[in-house]
């Protein structure tokens, strides 16, 4: 009996990457800005550094789309343990990130 055309096709795509998710760390909020400086935005992998930090894929997926729509979005990760860190690897995919001024910072222990 032939195996099914589908289940050949899945199993070209390889194993599906697991989204590790650190610990702890305080919930921070961020502003996303898209840099028209920037030789180009790499989506996805912004996308998997947000739900690396406690988004759903498709809230992060959502809220690049906003950047990318509006120019700019403001988010909460529940999970930061190190902002300058990941603010580095979202400047690295094309984001002006950063983190609002110390009055408008809501960090919260987890």
């Amino acid at each position: 009996m032939p195996e099914s055309s589908l289940k050949v096709r899945f199993a070209r795509l390889g194993p599906v990457r697991p989204i590790v998710r650190p610990s702890g760390g305080p919930t921070t909020t961020i502003v996303l800005r898209h840099s028209p400086g920037a030789a180009g935005t790499v989506t996805i992998s912004a996308a998997l550094l947000l739900a690396g930090h406690g988004m759903s894929m498709l809230q992060a997926k959502r809220a690049i789309e906003a950047m990318l729509a509006d120019g700019e979005a403001e988010i909460r990760l529940p999970c930061v343990p190190d902002a300058d860190r990941l603010l580095q690897a979202l400047r690295e995919a094309g984001i002006d990130a950063s983190i609002p001024d110390a009055g408008a910072t809501s960090v919260t222990p987890p």
